[in-house]
């Protein structure tokens, strides 16, 4: 079934906010098609938001502002409302970034309201215009890499209650921008992560054992021993995490050992999980929650625990085990337990 475009309002932002009009309207139509696509097939990098208490300066809600723009009788005042409010949200986020040489990545804003296989979704997103379509005329230029149309979107369910009231559901966000742009989804949108990166960061790390290395530890201990390794070492790095980038870079380019690891099984595995482990596909890293995920007691002795703070390589490298005349014994490398624990021979005591 076809995706059916109920209404469509564009939006500059530059050097004001006001309502943009085409004349060709049949390539026109073309490019919406074309966004609502790449905005749908992008979603599978998407993070989910909920609504918060917040007002705009009109003492409504993003809720009541998005019950404005599906409604025909406000529908106009809402829309220029919102694009005024992405205009504000963008000059004073550039003002900050400016003093690093930075600028933001100004474009076309768009509301589309569409019915997409018996559900509704309003689509919110800003999308280059220069590079796709000619100002006025609505012409599409050709050559243009597709990556490129879309910078960020705000897509939402919309159903209605028993009163007739609409309802949203689902609130998801999608950004180009190897972080989620703060001032888009809490600024313009006054949003909230559903998800804290904390949360994201132990639920991934849970889906992860249980998925991909516990499933490998039955087939090749060393192998295992391997991917524990890069996982761990993954996320003990600050830095956004990306289920896609995980699935097909860190998983896909991994050489097993064992011919009874099957790496496309991995991807397969590693591509699902966020549905399975219930957290965002894309998230900020948290490397306290990691550490604290994985951190290991060893007890040593009756009176003596090793804590293992994370199993990169690099810690399980500074540990070797070894026996002496019938003993055994465990040696770390370590320059601050040297100095704790050397005793000078002038000195026996510690």
């Amino acid at each position: 079934m076809a995706v059916n475009i109920i209404f469509r309002k564009f939006y500059h932002t530059m050097p004001e906010a006001v309502e943009v009009t085409y004349e060709n309207e049949e390539q026109i139509a073309q490019y919406i098609n074309s966004v609502y696509k790449d905005v749908t097939e992008r979603l599978k990098s998407k993070r989910e938001y909920d609504f918060t208490d917040k007002t705009y300066d009109a003492a409504k809600t993003l809720k009541d502002m998005l019950s404005e723009v599906i409604n025909t009788e406000t529908r106009n005042a809402a829309c220029q409302f919102l694009a005024g409010k992405l205009k504000y949200s963008e000059d004073e986020k550039e003002k900050i970034i400016s003093k690093t040489g930075k600028e933001i990545q100004r474009g076309l804003l768009l509301f589309l309201y569409a019915e997409d296989a018996g559900q509704h979704k309003l689509i919110i997103t800003k999308a280059d215009d220069t590079s796709i379509i000619e100002n006025g005329s609505g012409t599409l230029r050709n050559g243009v890499p597709k990556k490129k149309r879309v910078f960020k979107s705000f897509v939402v369910d919309v159903a209605k209650d028993a009163d007739g009231n609409y309802v949203f559901t689902n609130l998801f966000i999608y950004d180009s921008m190897t972080s989620q742009s703060q001032y888009w989804w809490q600024d313009f949108l006054l949003l909230e992560e559903h998800l804290k990166n904390d949360q994201n960061t132990t639920r991934a790390l849970q889906t992860i054992n249980a998925k991909i290395l516990n499933y490998v530890q039955k087939k090749s201990p060393a192998d295992y021993h391997n991917l524990s390794h890069i996982v761990y070492a993954t996320f003990n790095m600050d830095g956004e995490y990306d289920n896609e980038v995980f699935a097909n870079d860190v998983i896909g380019n991994y050489q097993p050992v064992s011919t009874k690891v099957d790496i496309e099984e991995l991807k397969r595995r590693a591509t699902e999980m966020p549905s399975t482990g219930k957290f965002d596909p894309k998230f900020r890293k948290d490397v306290k929650a990691a550490r604290s995920y994985k951190k290991e007691t060893v007890e040593l002795t009756d009176n003596i625990d090793l804590v293992l703070k994370a199993p990169t390589a690099q810690t399980m490298n500074d540990i070797r085990a070894y026996t002496r005349g019938g003993a055994k014994y465990i040696e770390i490398r370590t320059d601050k337990g040297y100095d704790r624990f050397h005793v000078p021979q002038n000195n026996p005591q510690l």
